[in-house]
């Protein structure tokens, strides 16, 4: 190690024939060096200097600053100790001022140059916490979520994820003040879903990002939400009761029609996805139990599947049962209803009632009491629009039944009605 260290600016003026080749072979073997975590310990303090200086200086030479980005990544990899170092050597500011704010910097460069400050502050908060206070050099590297080269935009959302796990309020203040639209137009990408996850599972995140949403990045955003959820102790308790407290409201605009008795699309949408949520988080057992137990939320989603039933009986809408399946070889096809916004509703909708009476009598109760079994009973036949709502309504009305007489009763009346 000690010949990379007398390797400084004015020798290298004294060999400008061979220099590079010199230099990146010895740049070449340091990176593959310092793989080894035990080399990784020892590296001296002013490799880091030197390094940071030859680098200001010949940063668009590519060949010798793309060697010089891979020591330093590999140099600052699990190592609290080179991350301090590289940080008190000024490398983090040469790094973004030459190669993440530049605009001629190639990407795969830009690329090399986000992995290096990733690695710097992986499980260091001391390091986050200096670069979330250089508002500029942030969102420099945020920025970069817009580039058109993918691996450039996933490695600054590599970035923001580990600044979120070391300083999670800090980056919560900042995003707020962000289009936080640049994530979720990128959920493509497998940092940036790390990210959102990462983020999400803030508390207050969900709720205050969402109102700042347009109608459609609301329905890109629940998209994200049903997507991308697959651990119920990363999803804070004050963003369900959020979504919740939403969900009724929207409930309320789509049966508050308009006069042709028809529904807003985006509320339709927005409210479909919420559900198509829900209908995700069901499977933990926490989760659901917070949904049964908010007894108003149980009465809005009963609530709205008679709206949804009524809406659909007023005319041809996107609630409108498809019962002769003919009728989409002939009038429509399978693609143009599976695109409506209020495809596949009805379903989710029984599906999510059966998963919140099971087992809860007070809510198998409320569902006879405001007069939503004759529609499930309804639901038990073919409908286009909503593939599978005979299973659904099936399974459903077996949990309504089960150790409640008073709901076998009311179906024995309805069937000898019938």
């Amino acid at each position: 190690m000690d010949y990379i260290l007398k390797l400084n600016i004015p020798q290298l003026s004294l060999f400008p024939k061979n220099y590079k080749d010199y230099l990146i072979n010895l740049l070449e073997s340091l990176t593959t060096e310092l793989q080894n975590p035990e080399f990784r310990k020892n590296v001296p303090i002013e490799l880091f200097t030197q390094l940071t200086l030859i680098l200001e200086c010949f940063y668009m030479d590519f060949d010798i600053s793309t060697w010089i980005l891979r020591v330093f990544r590999n140099a600052v990899a699990n190592s609290s100790r080179n991350q301090k170092i590289f940080f008190q050597s000024t490398g983090l500011d040469v790094v973004i001022d030459k190669f993440v704010e530049s605009q001629v910097i190639p990407g795969s460069i830009q690329a090399l140059a986000l992995q290096v400050i990733g690695n710097s502050i992986v499980q260091n908060s001391e390091n986050s916490k200096i670069l979330m206070s250089n508002t500029s050099q942030l969102t420099s590297i945020v920025n970069l979520l817009q580039h058109k080269e993918d691996k450039v935009a996933d490695y600054a959302a590599m970035v923001g994820m580990n600044l979120t796990h070391c300083q999670p309020h800090l980056m919560l203040q900042y995003i707020l003040s962000l289009h936080i639209e640049y994530l979720v137009d990128q959920v493509n990408l497998e940092f940036v879903v790390l990210w959102l996850e990462s983020l999400i599972g803030i508390s207050g995140f969900v709720r205050k990002v969402y109102n700042q949403f347009d109608s459609d990045y609301k329905v890109k955003f629940l998209h994200v939400l049903s997507g991308n959820f697959d651990n119920s102790k990363k999803f804070p308790q004050d963003s369900l009761e959020f979504i919740i407290y939403n969900f009724k409201n929207l409930g309320d605009q789509i049966l508050t029609t308009n006069p042709n008795g028809l529904p807003d699309e985006f509320n339709v949408l927005e409210i479909t996805t919420t559900v198509e949520f829900f209908c995700k988080i069901i499977q933990f057992p926490e989760l659901l139990n917070t949904m049964k137990m908010n007894r108003s939320f149980v009465a809005s989603i009963i609530v709205l599947l008679r709206g949804v039933h009524e809406i659909g009986t007023t005319g041809e809408n996107c609630f409108t049962p498809i019962e002769k399946l003919e009728t989409l070889n002939t009038t429509r096809s399978n693609d143009e209803v599976g695109a409506e916004p209020g495809f596949l509703f009805k379903a989710n909708l029984i599906r999510l009632v059966g998963s919140l009476v099971d087992g809860d009598k007070e809510n198998q109760d409320q569902v006879r009491e405001l007069g939503a079994l004759p529609i499930i009973l309804n639901c038990t036949k073919v409908d286009g629009r909503n593939p599978f709502i005979p299973q659904c309504s099936i399974v459903t009305l077996k949990f309504l039944l089960d150790d409640n007489i008073k709901n076998q009763d009311y179906i024995k009346t309805l069937q000898k009605q019938q």
